[in-house]
C-alpha cells in the first residue's frame, strides 16, 4: 500500500498546500491531494476496504504538531467502479471531508488536468510526498520531499510491465532525474508546472517496482485527464 521519493529532494515549507498526508485505519500511510475545501483525491489501492482516514493538511513535517496544520477525520469515500487491484485499472478514490476545510496559505486545492490534457511525454513532472527516502530498508519521511521524473510513451511503459499498461496511466522513467517515488507516496500528486507558474495534477501515485530506483523499471500513475468526468460526476468541479 506504499510508494516513496527517493534521490529527491525536502520540499519548502508550504510549496505544496494541497498535499494532504492520510493514515488509514491506523495502520498505513498515503498520500493525496486537496482538490476542493470538501474532497481528497487519492489511490484506490489506499482506500480500498478502509473503515476510516486520519487526513493531515499544512503539514510539512508530518510527524510534529505544526501552528499550520489542521486534521480531520474521514469514513466517506468513493472509490472508482473500474477499480481492480490485479490489473491496477482505476486506480482512484475520492475522500469526502465532513466539513469544509478552511483555506490557508498553507491548505490550498490544487488544479487538475481536465479531458484534453497532453500526454506528458518527454515533458519534466513534479512528483511529491513522505514515502521513504531509500530503496531498501527505512521507514517514511517526517519532512515533505519532491522530485522530479520524466514522462514516456504509453508502448515503453507496456514493454515492461505488459497489457495493463493503458492509455490510463501515465508513466515515467527515474533513471534520468535518478528521482522518484517509493513506499508511502502513494496516492500523491504528480504534477506538471505550467508556464505561468500554476500547478496542474496530472498523475496519482499508483504503482512501481517494490526496488523503486533500483530497478530501473518505469512507475506508473493513475493519468487524471482519463477520468475527468467521474470526478466532475463525483465532486461538481470542472474539469
Amino acid at each position: 500500500m506504499n510508494e516513496k521519493i527517493v534521490g529527491g529532494v525536502e520540499a519548502v515549507p508550504g510549496e505544496f498546500p494541497w498535499q494532504v498526508a492520510i493514515n488509514i485505519d491506523g495502520l498505513y500511510f498515503c498520500g493525496g491531494s486537496l482538490i476542493d475545501s470538501t474532497h481528497v483525491l487519492t489511490a484506490a489501492h489506499c482506500a480500498d476496504g478502509a473503515r476510516f482516514f486520519t487526513l493531515t493538511f499544512g503539514a510539512h513535517n508530518q510527524q510534529q504538531n505544526e501552528p499550520s496544520q489542521f486534521t480531520e477525520r474521514s469514513t466517506v469515500y468513493t472509490i472508482h467502479p473500474n477499480w481492480n487491484p490485479n490489473t491496477l485499472s482505476g486506480d482512484l478514490a475520492i475522500i469526502t471531508l465532513p466539513t469544509p476545510v478552511t483555506l490557508t496559505n498553507r491548505i490550498q486545492p490544487i488544479c487538475l488536468a481536465g479531458a484534453n490534457a497532453p500526454n506528458y511525454v518527454g515533458e519534466t513532472l513534479l512528483v511529491s510526498g513522505w514515502g521513504k527516502t531509500q530503496d531498501v530498508g527505512g521507514s517514511v519521511s517526517p519532512v515533505l520531499n519532491k522530485a522530479n521524473v520524466i514522462g514516456i510513451t504509453t508502448a515503453e511503459c507496456a514493454a515492461v510491465y505488459g497489457s495493463i499498461i493503458t492509455d490510463a496511466v501515465l508513466c515515467v522513467e527515474t533513471t534520468t532525474t535518478g528521482q522518484g517515488p517509493c513506499n508511502g507516496d502513494s496516492g500523491g500528486p504528480l504534477s506538471y508546472i505550467q508556464a505561468d507558474g500554476t500547478y496542474n495534477q496530472v498523475g496519482i501515485v499508483s504503482f512501481g517496482s517494490r526496488l523503486c530506483l533500483n530497478s530501473g523499471n518505469p512507475d506508473g500513475f493513475t493519468r487524471v485527464s482519463s477520468y475527468a468526468q467521474w470526478l466532475t460526476d463525483n465532486t461538481g468541479l470542472i474539469l
